[in-house]
């Protein structure tokens, strides 16, 4: 996408502009092809000899945590330059340094041995089944 000057860029108009764009793009998430796609499967590794199991790379689907970005000290500003290059004073510019409370989204994966691959199905099916990341991990053993 090409960058277009926000005329409403710090506005509370276009700030709930942007929150209805992103909460109707979060609404049709699941229908998206890319996006949408349910990312549970086993990825075999390698076949172990000795033990004569599989190791797989098993994808629980996506979480999320809280995070919390702040900082402890206050960073210093010690100058700022416009578009052209040139020193911004500060009357023309107000730095605000803020926290954020968010959530992050990561990937939950088990790495184990299991004695029988599951295809796509079926290992989604024991994820539905057994819903715990404790109890998947203790079935695929």
């Amino acid at each position: 996408m090409n960058a277009e000057p926000d005329a409403d860029h710090g506005r509370p108009t276009g700030v709930h502009a942007q929150d209805a764009v992103l909460s109707a793009w979060l609404g049709s998430l699941a229908k998206d092809p890319d996006l949408g796609t349910d990312i549970r499967m086993m990825v075999p590794v390698f076949y172990d000899v000795g033990r004569h199991k599989t190791k797989v790379w098993a994808v629980l689907g996506i979480a999320t945590k809280p995070l919390v970005v702040s900082y402890q000290t206050e960073p210093t500003v010690k100058g700022i330059r416009g578009p052209d290059g040139k020193p911004v004073t500060g009357t023309d510019v107000r730095v605000d340094f803020t926290s954020q409370d968010t959530r992050l989204a990561y990937i939950v994966s088990a790495e184990v041995y299991v004695s029988r691959l599951l295809n796509r199905a079926e290992f989604r099916q024991l994820c539905d089944q057994r819903k715990t990341y404790k109890s998947i991990v203790q079935a695929l053993n």
